[in-house]
């Protein structure tokens, strides 16, 4: 199995922050490799994420079999794709059809409301909510809730 792993763009900060957003990059990275046997991450950081990251990131994470990326384009082969809420998602579902997990740790609900933004973002994504429910999600991969695309576009934007 593959993983494509592409969060949002990070920003650095003090030494504080800086040390907690790498552990939270790879306590996800790390849960998305040990989930199922056999698994490849693909990790397509951020564009404007600072390289500091993503070096000690993999430096750190060297024994896990993590590949860097640097465009959707070489992750099509994944999967699935795990995001935080980059648009990848959005690209990712129009292009492969394939599902996409929103890992929003932190949260513990969200609601979407009947916005198109929203309709759509939930007709793409399964969210979860910590390190357990990503663990769950990865082990019974959503599928892509095609007829609820299908409809947003047929609805919203035909």
């Amino acid at each position: 199995m593959k993983m494509l792993y592409a969060p949002s763009q990070r920003i650095p900060n003090d030494a504080l922050h800086n040390n907690v957003i790498c552990g939270y990059e790879m306590q996800v990275i790390e849960t998305l490799a040990q989930a199922q046997k056999n698994t490849q991450i693909l990790y397509l950081p951020h564009k404007n994420t600072s390289e500091v990251f993503n070096e000690v990131i993999l430096e750190h994470l060297k024994d896990l079999p993590i590949v860097r990326i640097n465009t959707l384009k070489e992750g099509l082969s994944a999967d699935c794709l795990v995001s935080d809420m980059s648009n990848y998602v959005f690209a990712w579902a129009f292009e492969t059809q394939k599902p996409s997990i929103a890992h929003l740790s932190g949260f513990v609900k969200i609601e979407f409301s009947e916005e198109p933004f929203y309709k759509l973002l939930d007709a793409i994504t399964t969210i979860s909510y910590s390190l357990a429910d990503l663990e769950h999600h990865i082990l019974n991969l959503p599928e892509i809730k095609k007829e609820r695309l299908e409809e947003f576009l047929c609805k919203e934007w035909m």
